[in-house]
């Protein structure tokens, strides 16, 4: 039934992402992570209202980071999103200088032809995949 319906939709050829939506549990500390990890930069912090939200960007990316209540567990799984940057190396090495540890022990199965990548972990659990441009 699925495969059906897919078969008949046109294809959006989606090439870009603008914006990602992360939930956080502490605002200030995803903020730090994604400032120091990824080089991102903030351009709008609405903290006063509910839910506190930030806004990053870095390149054409915008990343819109939102505050849980205090108190409120995450509803469902992490989330997952995926960078792709010019210097790969460069991300990696910072990435690594920070201590932050590779995601699936550093181990990231993928076939050969397929572009560098690697897997960490947000202060939240979710998983940022940063992916090599050149491979693109």
């Amino acid at each position: 039934m699925l495969a059906k319906f897919f078969a008949d939709c046109p294809s959006s050829a989606i090439e870009d992402t603008d914006d990602v939506l992360l939930a956080t549990a502490n605002l200030a500390r995803a903020v730090n992570f994604y400032a120091r990890a990824l080089g991102f930069r903030l351009v709008d912090n609405a903290g006063r209202g509910r839910p506190r939200r930030a806004v990053m960007r870095t390149g054409r990316v915008e990343l819109t980071l939102a505050e849980r209540e205090a108190g409120k567990a995450a509803s469902g799984a992490p989330g997952r999103a995926s960078f792709v940057v010019e210097d790969f190396d460069a991300a990696r090495e910072r990435v690594w200088n920070l201590g932050i540890a590779a995601a699936h022990g550093g181990a990231e199965p993928h076939p050969p032809s397929s572009p560098r990548r690697f897997v960490i972990h947000d202060p939240d659990g979710h998983e940022i995949e940063v992916v090599d441009r050149r491979a693109h």
